[in-house]
């Protein structure tokens, strides 16, 4: 049976030995890979910040804290603002509904 193919993010994870999207390698892969960050709301609980695949969508997209829960912000703007100046991520998408 042949393996789904993973990710890429979840392969690059996977080769530095982690799981998750902290801030420690989301700002490592922003550095390596600056494009096709995006920002979401999520229902009432706020915003998210997520890197973009072209393989297939997981919750390892998305930044997560230190406990391993998605980091939420109030607004579109504040993740903006996060994303350029802790990421220098320039343009990130921003998906609204």
């Amino acid at each position: 049976m042949k393996k789904e193919k993973e990710d890429e993010i979840t392969e690059w994870l996977g080769k530095r030995g982690r799981t998750t999207l902290n801030f420690t390698m989301a700002k490592q892969l922003a550095a390596e890979s600056p494009d096709h960050w995006y920002i979401a709301l999520q229902g009432s609980k706020g915003y998210i910040v997520g890197k973009m695949t072209m393989t297939k969508y997981s919750a390892r997209h998305i930044l997560v804290d230190q406990d391993g829960n998605p980091m939420y912000f109030l607004t579109a703007d504040a993740a903006k603002r996060f994303l350029i100046s802790e990421l220098n991520v320039k343009n990130p998408h921003v998906f609204s509904v």
